[in-house]
C-alpha cells in the first residue's frame, strides 16, 4: 500500500511521482495483497520495517560509504519512508563487501553489525531465483556468469555440470547475478526476503 503523503511532500513531487503514486493507490483498491511492495534495504537493516524507519536518521552516511554507489534514497512519493536508504539489486547491485562500509558508517543501529564479523549472520536483502527456461544454457549457449559473479565469500550459485544451482540458504540477494545475467530478458530475479 502506498504510504500516505504530506502536503509538503506533495509539493516536491516530480511529474512521474504523481502517476506512480496514484497508480499504486488504484492497485491497492483492486488487488490489496499483491500491492504491498517491500523495499530492498541495505545490508544489516533491521528486519521490521517500522523499527528500521524509527531507527534510520535519513542521513547519507551509508550511501556515502558504499564504494559501488548501490544505495539510493526514496523520494517524497513514499510518504513516511521518504529519505530512507534502498537498493535496486538488479540495476545497481550490492557487492556484499567483506568490511561492510555501509554498516560501519551508520550512526544508529538501523544497520546492525554482523555477529562477531560473521557476514552469514546478516539477514539477506533479497532472494534470487533462476528461471531455467530463460537461462542461456536452455538455449544451448554455455554460460557461467551468474556463478562467477556471485561474491566469492558467499558462493550461493555454483555450477553443477553445465547448470547453475542456487543455494537459497546462502543467497544474500545482492543482485550481482541478475545484473550480469547475459540472457535477454534476464533469467534471474531478485525479490525481497520478507
Amino acid at each position: 500500500m502506498p504510504e500516505p503523503i504530506s502536503r509538503r511532500q506533495l509539493f516536491r513531487f516530480k511529474l512521474g511521482d504523481f502517476t506512480r503514486h496514484f497508480k499504486e493507490e488504484k492497485k491497492v483498491l483492486e488487488d490489496a495483497p499483491e500491492a504491498e511492495k517491500k523495499s530492498f534495504r541495505p545490508p544489516g537493516a533491521i528486519a521490521d520495517e517500522n523499527d528500521f524507519l524509527s531507527a534510520c536518521l535519513r542521513c547519507p552516511h551509508c550511501a556515502d560509504a558504499c564504494p559501488h554507489d548501490a544505495i539510493t534514497f526514496l523520494g517524497p512519493a513514499e510518504g513516511r519512508k521518504e529519505g530512507s536508504p534502498v537498493l535496486h539489486p538488479a540495476e545497481s547491485p550490492c557487492h556484499w563487501c567483506v568490511d561492510m562500509p555501509c554498516i560501519q558508517a551508520c550512526p544508529t543501529k538501523a544497520l546492525e553489525h554482523p555477529i562477531e564479523n560473521d557476514l552469514t549472520s546478516l539477514l539477506p536483502i533479497g532472494v534470487a531465483s533462476i528461471d531455467a527456461e530463460g537461462c542461456l544454457l536452455a538455449q544451448g549457449i554455455l554460460c557461467d556468469t551468474c556463478a562467477v559473479r556471485c561474491p566469492t565469500h558467499i558462493r550461493a550459485i555454483r555450477m553443477n555440470g553445465r547448470h547453475p544451482v542456487l543455494d537459497a540458504t546462502r543467497c544474500t540477494g545482492c543482485g550481482l547475478c541478475a545484473y550480469h545475467c547475459e540472457a535477454e530478458p534476464g533469467a534471474i530475479t531478485i525479490t525481497p526476503p520478507f
